[in-house]
């Protein structure tokens, strides 16, 4: 009888954990939760790893000492502004948005490739993207910042992606998004974070904001009201600790991401539930199953002379 039961405690266990293994994108994920704190530390300040090649970010410092002399340029602001309105003349101006037509390897062969042919459709992320590059190339540090959609039955899944970058002579992150046409954003004379926004929107949807934004070719500053979807008790936001596919995706670190408290990335929703409630079921259940199996394993042996 105790064997029967061993066994069906066994398959009971297996079973919630193949159950789990389906249904690990329905709140089963470990998730980082940010602390602003943390976000925007001093030592925050660390240059995210985009892996271009030094022969990449050569040819790029090249293009943009031939076309803005961006070693003129006497602050982390101006170097931005800069690199902001010459991708903005070259890519976004004017140009088709959606699905891109095919990956592109090499960051300088998607640029020249946007830049020659306006027919081709780009997103917020190849904008990003190319922003990153180029700040790396110029000395500037920067990160990706994601905005996700939350779980709805009735809307599609939506998500936008920009960069924040570090500006040394301010000591502070501040956001940038080449896609939206907001190269940074004041509010009461400071800069903004994404967080700064995301909660200054959330606290009141009349907010005015000065943006600097690219037309004809410069950057003008203009106040108004940003009302867009993605700074919304809607959506959340992502912080990127590591970007390279190779590492976020191999096997160990998937492992890792599915068994441990481990995540790639952190998550700031100050409006939503800040639990890993299932994640720790899972945990339960794993290890549980885990232990069974040693236990048997150990029964299993005892019998064989």
């Amino acid at each position: 009888m105790l064997a029967k039961r061993f066994l069906w405690i066994g398959g009971i266990l297996l079973g919630l954990n193949v159950l789990i293994f389906f249904s690990r994108k329905q709140g089963f994920d470990y998730k980082h939760f940010a602390d602003p704190k943390e976000l925007y530390a001093p030592n925050a300040a660390q240059e995210q790893a985009f892996f271009f090649t030094t022969e990449q970010l050569l040819k790029a410092r090249t293009l943009l000492a031939d076309s803005l002399r961006i070693d003129t340029c006497n602050s982390d602001q101006e170097k931005l502004l800069s690199i902001n309105q010459f991708l903005y003349a070259s890519i976004c101006s004017n140009h088709v948005y959606g699905v891109l037509d095919k990956s592109y390897d090499d960051p300088l062969s998607l640029f020249e490739n946007l830049r020659s042919d306006k027919k081709l459709a780009f997103q917020c992320g190849e904008a990003a993207y190319l922003q990153a590059f180029f700040y790396t190339a110029a000395g500037l540090k920067s990160r990706y910042i994601q905005h996700v959609q939350k779980p709805h039955l009735n809307i599609p899944p939506d998500s936008h992606v920009y960069n924040e970058v570090w500006l040394s002579e301010k000591n502070q992150w501040a956001l940038s998004d080449l896609f939206q046409n907001r190269h940074l954003i004041k509010q009461h004379g400071n800069y903004l974070t994404a967080t700064d926004l995301y909660d200054a929107r959330v606290r009141s949807d009349s907010a005015l904001f000065t943006v600097y934004q690219t037309d004809s070719n410069r950057i003008e500053q203009i106040t108004k009201a940003i009302r867009d979807p993605y700074f919304s008790k809607s959506y959340y936001l992502i912080f990127f600790e590591q970007t390279d596919p190779e590492i976020v995706y191999s096997w160990k670190n998937k492992w890792r991401h599915y068994l441990l408290d481990y995540s790639h990335f952190q998550i700031y929703d100050p409006l939503g539930p800040s639990s890993n409630f299932r994640h720790r079921v899972k945990q339960f259940v794993f290890f549980g199953w885990l232990l069974w199996l040693v236990i048997f394993a150990v029964r299993l042996t005892k019998r064989i002379p």
